[in-house]
């Protein structure tokens, strides 16, 4: 007699989607005006640019706004760049162990793209909800590569293994609510035509739902790159470009901080948009705060701000109204 097979509920209906509640997870005063309000779990997300410029910290900001939240973070950290004052240089992330997972090879065990990336799609079923950082896709080294010959082979090979990855991850990030957020660096083609490249499978480019681009301000736009307060270097402003989101249409740029120690600044971010939406209003150096209040110059009015925590909120949520 034949096995009678198993009924498996293959219909849902519109309301699967339409009223579940997806969780958005903030990012940054003025990326969350681009991106519609920042990343919704389920996502996706692709950093790319330059090097140094700010990708980990906005990756780990990202992880540290999610974990504020309930979430768990976990850093897949193939590169073996990550240094202490990355971890300790940003606001508010939760390095103890039940919050953050780093992943990355150790005395007796390396690992290869396919033990790398297993490792990952492991995670997003151990750790429902998390935000799993790949640091980075053009590190990735598979294993035929590893057996091969220095200056042998082919980084197809590598190519293949993380389109593979993102091919089976979409249900389990769907189902889990987790984000993943991978890094990819900008390389120069070796070509007749020139030029540069991101260096990722293009299937990653696909199966993305959320692109950011970061680059240095433009030479014309009056903004310089270097942050200094007084004589001192603090930080540097970067530009950041959404290609794609999940939330609002593609395109939109903005300027954000990156301060050292803090990582990616949303009080330097909230005095901008505040100051240009009149929130805060400026008379020359002067900007009068909601509350009456008075700060001289950029410093001290972001001074003013720290040390103000109720008065950063009732900005922010005039702002917020504003651009609603």
């Amino acid at each position: 007699m034949a096995k009678k097979k198993e009924e498996v509920s293959t219909y849902l209906s519109a309301s699967y989607i339409l009223e579940r509640e997806t969780l958005v997870i903030p990012v940054s005063p003025a990326l969350d005006i681009n991106l519609g309000g920042g990343i919704p779990e389920g996502s996706v997300v692709v950093i790319s640019g330059p090097e140094k410029l700010g990708k980990t910290s906005l990756a780990l900001k990202i992880m540290a706004n999610a974990q504020k939240l309930g979430r768990i973070g976990v850093y897949i950290d193939i590169e073996h760049r990550l240094k202490s004052m990355n971890l300790t240089g940003i606001k508010g992330l939760d390095l103890s162990e039940d919050k953050f997972k780093l992943v990355r090879s150790s005395e007796g065990s390396l690992l290869c793209a396919e033990q790398s990336l297993e490792i990952a799609e492991a995670a997003l079923s151990d750790f429902p909800g998390c935000v799993l950082i790949i640091d980075s896709l053009s590190s990735l080294y598979s294993k035929a590569q590893v057996d091969n010959e220095l200056g042998k082979g082919f980084s197809v090979q590598a190519r293949k293994v993380e389109t593979d990855f993102f091919k089976r991850i979409p249900a389990s990030l769907s189902i889990n609510h987790n984000i993943v957020i991978a890094m990819a660096h900008i390389r120069q083609n070796m070509g007749k035509h020139g030029g540069t490249y991101e260096s990722m499978a293009a299937y990653t480019q696909y199966a993305q739902d959320v692109k950011l681009k970061v680059g240095r301000p433009g030479f014309n736009s009056g903004i310089d790159f270097e942050w200094n307060s007084g004589t001192k270097r603090i930080g540097h402003r970067v530009q950041w470009t959404v290609a794609n989101s999940a939330l609002s249409a593609p395109g939109g740029k903005c300027i954000g901080y990156l301060r050292y120690g803090i990582g990616i600044d949303d009080i330097a971010e909230m005095l901008e948009l505040a100051s240009e939406l009149n929130v805060i209003q400026k008379s020359g150096s002067w900007m009068n705060f909601p509350s009456g209040e008075k700060a001289q110059g950029f410093d001290k009015a972001y001074n003013y701000l720290a040390e103000h925590p109720e008065e950063y909120v009732s900005i922010e949520k005039s702002v917020r109204e504003l651009l609603s």
